[in-house]
């Protein structure tokens, strides 16, 4: 029953997660050297 689609796309979906998360981190620190 393992569909390597889905899996493909769970892993793509948390990686477009990790990106954004990683996103407003950088931008947080940024705000905070200024």
């Amino acid at each position: 029953m393992f569909n390597p689609e889905i899996f493909q796309l769970n892993a793509l979906l948390s990686l477009e997660a990790l990106h954004e998360r990683s996103e407003n981190w950088v931008q947080q620190l940024m705000q905070q050297n200024v």
